[in-house]
């Protein structure tokens, strides 16, 4: 017998999409996006492995509004998820650097940056740190209103290098 979920079988619930996919690019390295998902970390919680409760936590998706996570180097967790409109998601990714800025090239660190939808370039090195560091500094010159001091470029090359470990 099929499980009813606010009375429909889960498979035709409004949210079984969303559920499967968040499911999907965490847990299947074969999947589109897994690097910025499973690969570097991103977990679904234990709880969420049942849509019933997926459901019960997160609540009727509001229109035009997607799953969206509050810190983007946490898990999918009720207290870590929102529903959130493509602008809210787009904010949320400028505060979070627009992802780290790092990636792993052969065997170097690459720093880059997005200015005006196009990647920008900004050097190939041989730590993960080292990298962080320039992206952060780039950042802090370009847009030095989103820091209040520099040394918060040192604090938040930590704390994402924790996030990345």
């Amino acid at each position: 017998m099929t499980k009813l979920i606010n009375g429909k079988p889960a498979k035709q619930h409004p949210l079984y999409r969303t559920w499967v996919s968040m499911r999907f690019r965490c847990q299947n390295a074969n999947a589109i996006g897994y690097e910025y998902y499973g690969g570097r970390g991103i977990k679904v919680c234990e709880r969420w492995m049942m849509f019933e409760n997926f459901v019960n936590d997160m609540g009727e998706k509001p229109k035009n509004t997607s799953l969206d996570r509050i810190d983007n180097h946490d898990d999918y967790t009720p207290a870590n998820c929102r529903w959130a409109t493509s602008i809210e998601q787009n904010n949320n990714r400028r505060k979070s650097s627009k992802s780290l800025g790092v990636s792993r090239f052969e065997n170097k660190f690459r720093a880059y940056w997005y200015e005006n939808k196009k990647q920008k370039h900004l050097g190939l090195f041989n730590t993960f740190e080292e990298a962080l560091l320039v992206k952060e500094q780039y950042v802090y010159e370009m847009t030095p209103f989103v820091y209040n001091d520099p040394f918060e470029i040192t604090r938040n090359v930590e704390k994402k290098r924790a996030h990345h470990i």
